[in-house]
This record gives structure tokens, sequence and C-alpha cells, in this order.
């Protein structure tokens, strides 16, 4: 059974902005520290929620009180830049951590291959916050310096931020990759069979146009419990539900998409969950979800041809020995 963070989000209790935002009103705090949790000081248990959300819970709009205005540690703007006369037809946008750097290794002559060292008509990039130690940091600039494949902004790398990596990778479309016709989020623990994405885009390419596309859960409750990895304050989010999400361990959409999110995400407050949260700015939008087959297909270690054929778009928590097997595979 799938285990989302349908019903879940972190261990920490944050509000709905984070370093680098500048609140615009009454709703917002000016401070980038964590709302503090005084639950514990309440007559009164919230398990059935709180007996009052105040003024400082998020939300639903605000006017240019997310503004990612990071600085630029890495940058590589010509990523998409098309040689020869090939066009960019997909490009993907992974994110990852500064130590993961075999993972990476094991992506780029895998299923990154494809991208012939973004060369191709599917190009690819990794994106990082600033890690706290700064001989890693040095580690992965001398790294991208080789690959040439990774965008570095200087806010934390955390799990928290990870709302700042996938909007980095909007705001990369939006100013270097706009040409390309797709564009597919994912993360470093993935298998992506390129192949059958593409297959799946000849037929859901013309939706996709206006909307997004993957693995979607519509049904979901945020997580009250602090213990969990998932867990979502009142404060940083009091709705009851949250909207159709797709799961961000794979979506797909069109640039056309992804540059209209972009510029709405100024105006929808910060949300931790970053598949949460680009849910929350296509809502805005009146962007739709579109369920597509294969996506979070199960990692079947017995048959590798299962995981190259059309019904298995993306897989999650593939190790590098699978993926090895995988690609390798004779099928």
């Amino acid at each position: 059974m799938v285990n989302y963070h349908i019903l879940s989000t972190s261990n920490v209790n944050i509000g709905y902005f984070s370093v680098g935002t500048k609140p615009d009103n009454k709703y917002l705090s000016t401070s980038p520290k964590p709302q503090s949790t005084n639950m514990q000081s309440k007559k009164k248990s919230w398990s059935n929620g709180p007996e009052n959300i105040t003024q400082t819970a998020r939300p639903d709009t605000c006017t240019n009180c997310f503004q990612h205005n990071f600085q630029h540690i890495v940058t590589n703007k010509a990523i998409c830049d098309e040689r020869g006369g090939i066009v960019v037809k997909l490009f993907i946008f992974i994110l990852t951590v500064h130590s993961n750097f075999i993972q990476r290794n094991t992506l780029r002559h895998t299923w990154l291959s494809a991208s012939k060292n973004n060369t191709s008509d599917v190009r690819y990039v990794f994106l990082l916050g600033k890690s706290m130690d700064e001989a890693m940091n040095r580690k992965t600039i001398a790294e991208a310096a080789i690959f040439n494949d990774i965008i570095m902004e200087d806010f934390t790398d955390s799990y928290q931020n990870l709302t700042h990596k996938t909007i980095m990778g909007l705001k990369y479309v939006s100013n270097y990759c706009k040409q390309a016709k797709y564009v597919l989020k994912t993360d470093d623990d993935m298998w992506i069979n390129i192949p059958a994405l593409q297959h799946s885009l000849q037929i859901f390419g013309q939706r996709l146009q206006a909307a997004l596309g993957g693995y979607c859960i519509f049904n979901a409750i945020p997580n009250r419990d602090k213990t969990s990895k998932w867990y979502a304050s009142y404060s940083s989010y009091p709705g009851p539900h949250y909207p159709g999400f797709c799961s961000g361990t794979g979506y797909v959409t069109s640039s056309n998409v992804i540059q209209k999110i972009f510029e709405i995400s100024k105006h929808v407050p910060f949300f931790h969950l970053e598949d949460v949260y680009m849910s929350l700015c296509a809502k805005k939008l009146g962007i739709k979800l579109i369920g597509i087959p294969g996506f979070y297909a199960p990692l079947d270690r017995n048959n590798m041809c299962f995981m190259k054929s059309n019904s298995c778009i993306t897989a999650h928590h593939v190790p590098r020995i699978y993926l090895e097997k995988i690609w390798n595979a004779k099928c």
C-alpha cells in the first residue's frame, strides 16, 4: 500500500513563509523563524481542531508575499540552448541533496543518458540549496563545473525548503527554458522511463497545456500528528482538506503551465509540502489535474522488463542497484 503524505506534513511547526520572503500584510510574520507552538498551554486540546484560528494562520492568498529572490551560487543558463536545430521537447528538473553524488552519477549514466549530456531533445538539471557544510558546498560546486547540470541558490537546503527548490525549477524554466514543450519535476531516488513518458505525452500532451499530470490524490487531509514527517500545524494550513495534488515524486505539464504557476506563486503564501503547494497555485489558476497511468508504478524486482514497459513511467525509492539492472535489461 502506498504511504503518501496524503494525511501528513513535517515535524516542525513552521509558518507559511520562510527566509527570503517579504510579508505584505497583517497576516504575515516579519520573522523567518518557525512560529512558536504553545498548544501545551492551551486549556483545550486541538485534537479535533483549534479552538481559535488567529490572524497568524496562513491565508489562502496574498499580494507579493512569496518572492523567490534568492541568489544563484551556481547557475547554468545554457542547458536548454537549442544547438544544431534540435528542439527541446522535454525538460526535467530533479530535486537532490548535496550528499547524493553517487546517486546523481547513477542517474546520469542510466535514464538521464537519454539527454546525451544535455544535447538531445531531452534536457535536465539538478536543483540544490546551500548546505550548512561549506566543504559540501565546495564539492558540489566542483561537480557542477564538471557536468554543467546543477543549479544552486543560497536558501538553506532542507526538507522544509523543498518548495523553494521547486520554485527554483519553475523560475529556471520561465527564464531559460520556456521553449521546452513539456516539463517533468521529479526526485533523485526515482526511475523515470523516458520512452514510456514520451509515449504518454503523445496521448495526454494536449490536455497538459492546461493541466498537471501524474499520480494524483484528490481526497487528502492535513496530518496533525506532530511526530509525522508530513505534519501540518493549524497555523501553517488551517483548512480541513488539501486540494487535489499530484505526487511530488513525479508530475508533468507544459512549459506554458509552469510559467503561469511561477507567476501566481508570488501571491500564494508559502507552504512547505511542494506538491501540495503546486496544487494550491494550480487551483488559483483553474488548472486541472490528470491522473496518468504508469506514474508511481511499483518496483517489480523480478521483472526488469516491466519497469521498461509503457506500464511504468515512474517508480519511487528505486535503489541504485536496480536502476542499473533496469537500465541494462534486454527486453
